[in-house]
C-alpha cells in the first residue's frame, strides 16, 4: 500500500506541475463515495490479520497450520468475491443514479444466488483441493472449511449491501 500511496502522490504532483487544476467538486464526490468504505476495509484488514494470532494464542501452532490450509482454499472465494464486486459496482452505481431500483433488485437476487451457488460448488470440491495443497496430514482441517468459506460468502453478501448503503 505504501508504493500505491507514493505513486499517487507522485502522479498528483506531476499533474499539478503540468499546470492542471484539481476541481474540489470531484474531490468531494470521490470522498462521498469512498469514505463509507473506510471502516469496512479497515475492519476487514484487522480481521484478516488477527484470526491467526488469536488461534495461535488459544490453540497453538498446529491449529494455526490447519486453519491456514483451510483459509488458503477459502481465498479463492474471497478473490472471486472481490472481482465480481468490482465488476458489478459501476453498473450498480449507474442504476442507482438512474433510480432503476426494480432492475437492481432483480439482478441482485441473481447475483447473490449465483455467488452462493458457486461457493457451495467450491465447497464440494474443497476437500480435494485441500488434499492437493496440504496432503493427507492436513485432512483434519476439513472441518474448518465450511465456516471459513461460509464467512467469505457472508462477506460477499454484506458487501453487496454496503455498496447500496454507500451511495
Amino acid at each position: 500500500n505504501g508504493v500505491y500511496i507514493a505513486f499517487c502522490v507522485v502522479l498528483f504532483v506531476y499533474i499539478l506541475c503540468k499546470g492542471r487544476t484539481v476541481k474540489m467538486e470531484y474531490i468531494r464526490y470521490g470522498l462521498r463515495l469512498s469514505l463509507p468504505y473506510v471502516p469496512h476495509i479497515v475492519s476487514m484488514y484487522v480481521l484478516s490479520a488477527s484470526d491467526k494470532l488469536v488461534i495461535q494464542h488459544l490453540c497453538g501452532d498446529t491449529a494455526v497450520a490447519f486453519y491456514s490450509i483451510g483459509f488458503t482454499c477459502a481465498v479463492v472465494i474471497s478473490m472471486l468475491s472481490n472481482s465480481v464486486n468490482r465488476a458489478m459496482s459501476p453498473w450498480l452505481f449507474q442504476r442507482l443514479h438512474a433510480k432503476e431500483y426494480d432492475k437492481i433488485r432483480s439482478v441482485n437476487k441473481i447475483y447473490i444466488g449465483a455467488f452462493v451457488t458457486a461457493t457451495v460448488g467450491l465447497l464440494l470440491v474443497a476437500p480435494e483441493i485441500m488434499l492437493i495443497i496440504g496432503g493427507e496430514k492436513y485432512r483434519a482441517a476439513e472441518g474448518g472449511l465450511m465456516p471459513v468459506m461460509g464467512g467469505c460468502c457472508c462477506d460477499f453478501i454484506s458487501t453487496s449491501y454496503v455498496n447500496l448503503e454507500a451511495t
